[in-house]
């Protein structure tokens, strides 16, 4: 599992295709897949959040002292930074109660702003101003994700507020279990119950349907600038999340100079921004393997929205 010439994972990014349900992440099964999820009033702002990042989004300095370098252009960095307000403004709003037991959206939030800070300040190449345009958007989707299932799906689910009627345009998820399916469909949210293939006789089918293939529809080719990172291991692993988090959290780095060539990689370069912040205490299983990885720290669960 790698980044794709689109800056994204593939059949194996959350915001584009179902993953294997993950209680510490239990959110990401409420990304967005089209603006029409998110109030009318307020989709002209999250609209940013679905443009698919491309060559024509950077612009090249004419008169910079290295040729090659550039910033993101003008009116995508507006409609970033728009969205940046609007997501501080749904933040300053929830109950501090929720804030307290769920930082992931206060550490979302500090990547945000810093990366809106680099992408609108900072000279880069198109590989790096694009790479941090797919990756707030990442983080971006992220947050709205977190706060719609605390105050929209996870309502839902212990009946604080009525069950939905129709499943809306979220990425959803594969669970193993009859109760992670029944909330995921009394919040509204796509779901595919996985059963063993031996209870096929004993199961009620009422329609056949055609499986849908990634390669119809998502970008599966690896970048052809390749990134120092992979992750090969279980689905159904939280540690794939942090690799590429940790990968991303490190992607502006310099060598250090007051480090001799003879110091490792870990302390010879500079990071521009810190690791994020740890969103479980779970770490890898037997058998997974990875490059660039970090193990998770002994954070409690409270990092998850699952846990409010």
């Amino acid at each position: 599992m790698t980044f794709k010439t689109d800056y994204r994972l593939g059949e194996h990014d959350p915001l584009l295709w179902p993953q294997p349900y993950l209680e510490p992440q239990c959110h990401l099964a409420c990304i967005p897949r089209r603006v029409e999820v998110f109030e009318e009033s307020a989709r002209p702002v999250f609209k940013i959040l679905f443009h698919q990042v491309s060559s024509p989004d950077f612009w090249p300095l004419a008169n910079g002292p290295i040729s090659g370098l550039g910033f993101l252009r003008g009116e995508r960095m507006a409609s970033l930074k728009k969205l940046g307000n609007f997501l501080q403004g749904q933040f300053d709003g929830l109950d501090p109660k929720i804030t307290g037991s769920t930082p992931i959206f206060g550490g979302l939030l500090v990547f945000i702003k810093r990366t809106l800070v680099s992408l609108e300040s900072l000279p880069m190449t198109e590989r790096q101003a694009l790479f941090f345009f797919a990756e707030i958007q990442r983080y971006m989707l992220k947050f709205s994700a977190g706060y719609r299932y605390l105050t929209i799906y996870k309502p839902r689910m212990i009946s604080v507020l009525p069950a939905f009627t129709r499943v809306e345009a979220l990425v959803g998820a594969f669970v193993f279990t009859l109760a992670d399916a029944d909330n995921f469909m009394r919040a509204g949210i796509p779901v595919w119950l996985i059963r063993p293939a031996a209870l096929a006789g004993t199961v009620r089918v009422e329609k056949l349907v055609d499986l849908i293939e990634p390669r119809d529809r998502l970008g599966l080719v690896d970048a052809y600038d390749a990134y120092p990172v992979c992750y090969e291991g279980p689905p159904v692993n939280i540690d794939r999340y942090m690799t590429f988090a940790h990968y991303t959290a490190t992607f502006l780095s310099y060598h250090n100079p007051f480090q001799s060539d003879s110091s490792t990689p870990s302390t010879s370069f500079v990071h521009v921004f810190p690791s994020q912040p740890s969103l479980s205490k779970a770490g890898p299983p037997p058998g997974s393997s990875g490059v660039d990885r970090r193990q998770p720290s002994s954070s409690s669960s409270r990092h998850t929205p699952c846990k409010c």
